[in-house]
């Protein structure tokens, strides 16, 4: 067995991976109790060392946490600063994804949304049910997001994700509305809600390039064999 400085909490979580990638019985693994087991650990303090969280400045890096004896499975952290991405790769078997902590931001919503508007040409059903639905998703998305750990602690980081909610709200209301705001129609609304949304994240995108990342911990001895 290959371990990495493993805290209890770690120690924990690998006790009910391995339960889980061995199924009762002797089948295939279960990519979804694998998930089960794993979601409760995400984003609870101790679960790594600073190490395993330590991230490269020119591309995104991973740290292998855990392989057992007969090879079932291997527990890697990755970690992404920010406007780093993953290479196009694929995977030969079962894989299970989880975030520890900080955000994968999305503009495919916002995006979606617009395209709809603009596709929907003279048909307002159609944009008015995808606005909808895009408003009732990035409410709960954006909601979500601001009750996970690792929520910003900067003020402007917290201000720019606390719109979110409102702005997905707007394009909810202009969705279902057919009254006027001022001189805009509600078409014209869920636009403006829309692009706020693109601003208010490249903003908070902006701030995350900028902020002063934190410097490497000095490496330890870290491999085990147990």
């Amino acid at each position: 067995m290959i371990t990495r400085n493993r805290p209890a909490l770690l120690a924990e979580l690998v006790e009910r991976l391995d339960a889980a990638a061995r199924p009762t019985g002797g089948g295939p693994t279960d990519p979804h109790a694998v998930a089960a087991a794993l979601q409760p650990f995400l984003g609870r303090s101790g679960l790594l060392i600073p190490e395993q969280e330590a991230g490269d400045p020119d591309r995104f890096r991973t740290h292998l946490l855990h392989v057992p004896d007969d090879g079932a499975y291997s527990l890697v952290a990755a970690v992404w600063r920010p406007g780093q991405r993953t290479p196009i790769h694929d995977h030969v078997a079962w894989c299970v994804v989880g975030v520890h902590r900080g955000e994968a931001l999305h503009f495919l919503l916002p995006g979606s949304t617009g395209l709809a508007a603009v596709l929907a040409g003279g048909e307002p059903l159609f944009w008015r049910a995808a606005a909808l639905l895009a408003g009732i998703a990035g409410v709960a998305e954006s909601i979500g997001f601001l009750a996970a750990p690792g929520f910003p602690r900067a003020l402007s980081g917290r201000f720019l994700r606390a719109l979110d909610p409102l702005l997905y709200a707007g394009v909810g209301v202009a969705a279902v509305t057919s009254l006027p705001l001022g001189k805009l129609v509600p078409m014209q609304v869920e636009g403006v809600a829309t692009g706020l949304v693109f601003l208010a994240r490249t903003a908070y995108l902006w701030l995350a390039y900028a902020e002063r990342p934190a410097p490497l911990p000095t490496p330890n001895r870290v491999l085990n064999r147990i």
